[in-house]
């Protein structure tokens, strides 16, 4: 029986990635949650811990299992190398959800009982499920690697739980596509005693709890937190350039040119775009190609948004954002702050001097990068744009910091590193999210996919496809005012889990004391 409980286990975590692109099965991650709350239900906490164990094991194994893709095609590493460390990684973040599983258990389940089981109500169950899975979700995103992926609240943004997110982000969409699922197993679960007459009212209430979010923001869709300004006529270019090329000095003339021939060709957009570290060398080298452009578009009045990286006097090199058409010179506006786990630093970094023969070779950093300090919006003609690069789109309140001062969102990067793995369609999903969270219309330039923008309600309308050369021009319409979560942030679902969960405790500890 407990092979056949892992196996479920497993898919059902494998099932919950089916939520987000490029699949886009909102459904899945809701089945897989009440398969979830079916299997840890009356079990022991150590039983319940090996079923949260093997579900996180299903959900990492499958949905980040582009990291492998990395480490196996653009790191010296070998293949068994690339293979024991995504592995790792995966089961350390496994360990959160047998963290779930163990906890919630532990909070519903007791030998004190004479039945063997400590019978809170469907209630507490609920909270206790969803308020355990959202509090985690909070620790793996802030406190851990900072690896806000594959959240639950992001495979909801096709759904009436979206218009939630300006409200209270991703977290709080989360926390309520939980209690949904929640909610449906113990429904079901009592569906049998009405035709006894019994817990009807009970049964009433746990679909009224499940339905009611869904039936408030339908509602809330039709709200606009943010109002239009202006229509701006931009340009994204797509460079497609393959990553082994990218540093190669042989080609560089052949890169720049590429995004330079494009821009030119689009002199009649206000704006043009360009992924992360398009130039392919390191600031100020080649900075006479950089003044060119930026004689020639202060000409014809267009600004050009581009991602290069940059060296600092004494201070080490820094993957910026520059400007060029709006200043004298061209002018940086923007380092990254957050770094790519595996990419830019490596989360097991220190583990190394222990296990080296594991850990050798498997850096992808071409160049040593370190993060950058205060990060800030920057104004072009008469609006103001909330930057990102790469990795940083995926962390919500930190774009909403930003998004609270600007009218429209950029997000570069450089999506080549993941291959034709799920990685990109994921990373593209994530920033669906921060555009529907900020009510803003969002541009990503990305160097091979997913090059896109994204309108106010977090919906992509228009697109490049994949690993193709290509510009996308478009409208994009700037916005002026704020979302209740760029205020707020994540702290109110902080809050919230962890005053609930103590609450749950709190009860299960009355109840057993009457027991």
């Amino acid at each position: 029986m407990i092979y056949l409980t892992i196996t479920v286990s497993l898919l059902s975590g494998a099932l919950y990635v089916a939520g987000f692109a490029p699949f886009n099965l909102w459904f899945a991650p809701l089945i897989s949650l009440y398969l979830l709350a079916y299997m840890l239900n009356e079990r022991h906490p150590w039983e319940g811990m090996l079923i949260g164990l093997f579900f996180g094991l299903g959900m990492m194994g499958v949905g980040v299992s582009w990291i492998y893709t990395s480490i196996n095609t653009y790191s010296s590493a070998t293949n068994e190398q690339a293979v024991l460390v995504t592995a790792l990684f995966c089961i350390t973040l496994a360990l959160f959800y047998a963290i779930h599983g163990y906890i919630y258990c532990r909070l519903n389940f007791s030998k004190k009982s004479i039945f063997h089981l400590f019978y809170s109500s469907s209630l507490m169950r609920i909270l206790s499920f969803s308020l355990l899975w959202t509090l985690l979700e909070l620790i793996r995103s802030k406190l851990y690697v900072g690896f806000p992926w594959l959240l639950l609240g992001d495979s909801m943004i096709d759904t009436y739980l979206a218009p939630w997110a300006p409200i209270g982000g991703s977290f709080l969409v989360g926390f309520l596509a939980c209690v949904t699922s929640a909610c449906a197993y113990h429904a079901i679960k009592l569906l049998p005693s009405i035709y006894v007459r019994r817990h009807q009212y009970q049964l009433l209430g746990l679909l009224l709890i499940a339905i009611l979010p869904w039936a408030i923001g339908s509602k809330l869709m039709q709200y606009n937190w943010t109002n239009e300004i202006r229509q701006l006529k931009v340009t994204v270019v797509q460079g497609n350039i393959p990553q082994e090329r990218k540093w190669d000095p042989n080609f560089a003339d052949d890169i720049i040119g590429i995004y330079r021939a494009a821009t030119y060709l689009n002199l009649d957009s206000e704006l043009v775009v360009w992924p992360e570290a398009a130039t392919p060398y390191v600031y100020p080298r080649g900075s006479q190609v950089h003044n060119e452009i930026n004689e020639r578009l202060k000409q014809n009045g267009v600004r050009l948004v581009y991602g290069g990286l940059r060296n600092e006097p004494n201070n080490g090199v820094l993957n910026s954002i520059f400007v060029a058409g709006e200043y004298s010179q061209i002018k940086s506006v923007y380092d990254k702050n957050i770094l790519v786990p595996f990419g830019e630093f490596m989360p097991f970094a220190s583990m190394s001097k222990y296990l080296p023969s594991l850990f050798a070779n498997i850096d992808m950093s071409v160049f040593i990068t370190r993060s950058g300090d205060k990060p800030a919006v920057f104004t072009l003609n008469d609006f103001t744009i909330a930057p990102s690069i790469c990795y940083e789109v995926v962390h919500g309140s930190y774009i909403a910091k930003l998004a609270k001062n600007s009218n429209l969102l950029i997000s570069i990067s450089n999506d080549a590193w993941f291959g034709n793995s799920l990685g990109p369609h994921q990373h593209m999903h994530a920033a669906r999210m921060r555009a529907l969270e900020n009510q803003q219309y969002l541009i990503r330039a990305s160097n091979n996919g997913v090059t896109a923008i994204v309108d106010d309600r977090g919906s992509i309308i228009a697109r490049i496809p994949q690993f193709k050369y290509d510009t996308l021009k478009h409208n994009v319409v700037l916005r002026e005012g704020h979302t209740p979560y760029q205020y707020i942030g994540d702290m109110p679902v902080w809050g919230i889990s962890i005053v609930g969960l103590w609450f749950c405790w709190f009860r299960r500890n009355k109840s057993l004391n009457q027991v």
